[in-house]
């Protein structure tokens, strides 16, 4: 159940590679798209962000817990089921997306409509993997296939249009995130090719897991859209009360808080959540604080400093690539990254919740901070200005800070923050 220090930062460096492609990206599109056509991009990305969500219907948070140290045939036999789901999801919505258009209903080019389904449909496919890979406890083989997607959604559309003005647009960029998912959805089940398929598509399907889990995951679901909203309304408020090119702004910061929030997650988190499960599983009460407490406190300083970093040098890029916007609105940035470091703390908190079965906590938090998510961009981006979607982002986190705290705080977590006054 260890994993060597070794391993743990291989897979760091594994995830700190697509990080370098989304920077390069970022950079890129600082320098020669316009801020409307990044605040074009910002856009669709929040449209797939929150479809990701609602597709499914939750169902992944169950199955991502369920397959942890079983059989390959049982791991198999309940991915193939969500699967199926998933399916039945994609082509709903894409009969909707057709609906809509013919319609003439949506404000935007149905050709980046088309775009953001296929991404909805592609990009799903692909972090649905990725969770059930490090459930399985293949967080190496998990962080590579990440790597190459990023790498196939960054590096064309830079290349492309580093040698022709023609190819500098967000569609191309959606294009090419969409064609990395492909590619790393094909490499991972190639990956996965020795497990046992005949045995498990001759299966038939478990319909009463599927029936009860959905309805076991429908509150889960409702606060996982809570809590992704939470983390994108900004830049449609943004939108809505400023400019395109505000979101513009918004886009290439948020582009260096999620690069942070999935680092930590790959080279902490990744290898933390499954063992925490498994040691509550196994009633192993003291080893499960232990770890609880060794990741909430690695997050913390990881995050801190990490943040402090891109405080200093994204508003330098920011000169670099010639955008004044970018420097100037550096105090939103610095209130983004001081949201981002609560929110990873939440997400060690979290992490406990889950692996305990705690799913209401989880979820109604998760809900309830899409309130201060909402309320807070709505009263203080037509106040304040950009600056307000930063305040609003902390407002959001620390409302998850403090919720999930007391759950913990509840079931015996205090005692063990003892051992921080030994580090």
């Amino acid at each position: 159940m260890s994993v060597s220090p070794k391993t743990q930062a291989l897979n760091a460096f594994l995830r700190a590679l697509p990080m370098a492609a989304k920077l390069l990206l970022t950079l890129y599109m600082g320098r020669y798209l316009s801020l409307a056509e990044m605040g074009v991009y910002g856009l669709a990305f929040g449209a797939v962000t929150v479809l990701l969500t609602v597709q499914g219907q939750g169902f992944g948070y169950l199955v991502a817990r369920d397959i942890v140290g079983v059989s390959p045939f049982v791991a198999l036999h309940k991915m193939r089921d969500q699967a199926v789901l998933l399916a039945a999801n994609y082509v709903v919505m894409g009969l909707a997306a057709a609906l809509l258009i013919s319609n003439d209903i949506l404000p935007i080019a149905p050709v980046i409509v088309w775009l953001i389904v296929a991404l909805t449909a592609l990009e799903g496919c692909a972090t649905t993997l990725y969770s059930n890979a490090n459930s399985l406890n293949q967080q190496l083989a998990a962080n590579f296939f990440f790597s190459m997607r990023v790498a196939v959604a960054a590096l064309p559309p830079v290349i492309l249009g580093l040698f022709s003005p023609q190819w500098r647009s967000a569609e191309v960029a959606l294009s090419s995130w969409a064609i990395g998912s492909a590619l790393s959805v094909g490499a991972n089940l190639w990956f996965w090719r020795d497990m046992p398929w005949r045995k498990v598509l001759l299966a038939p399907i478990d319909w009463r897991w599927l029936s009860r889990g959905v309805a076991k995951c429908l509150p889960i679901w409702f606060g996982g859209m809570g809590f992704t909203a939470s983390l994108v309304i900004d830049r449609f408020v943004v939108e809505h009360f400023l400019t395109l090119d505000d979101v513009g702004v918004l886009t290439f910061y948020y582009s260096f808080v999620n690069a942070l929030m999935n680092l930590l997650q790959s080279g902490v988190f990744a290898f933390s959540l499954p063992r925490v499960i498994a040691l509550h599983r196994d009633a192993d009460r003291d080893a499960f604080w232990r770890e609880a407490n060794r990741a909430t406190r690695q997050v913390a300083l990881l995050a801190g400093v990490m943040a402090l970093i891109l405080a200093v040098a994204v508003p330098l890029l920011g000169v670099m690539v010639g955008r004044a916007a970018l420097s100037d609105n550096a105090p939103t940035l610095w209130l983004m990254l001081f949201g981002v470091w609560m929110r990873l703390i939440a997400e060690a908190f979290n992490n406990v919740l889950y692996a305990r079965h705690q799913d209401r906590a989880i979820w109604l938090g998760n809900l309830l901070s899409l309130v201060p998510a909402i309320g807070g961009n709505a009263l203080l981006v037509p106040l304040a200005g950009l600056p307000g979607a930063g305040v609003a982002a902390c407002l959001s986190a620390a409302f998850l800070l403090g919720w999930r705290w007391r759950w913990i705080g509840e079931h015996g977590w205090t005692r063990t923050l003892k051992s921080f006054e030994h580090h």
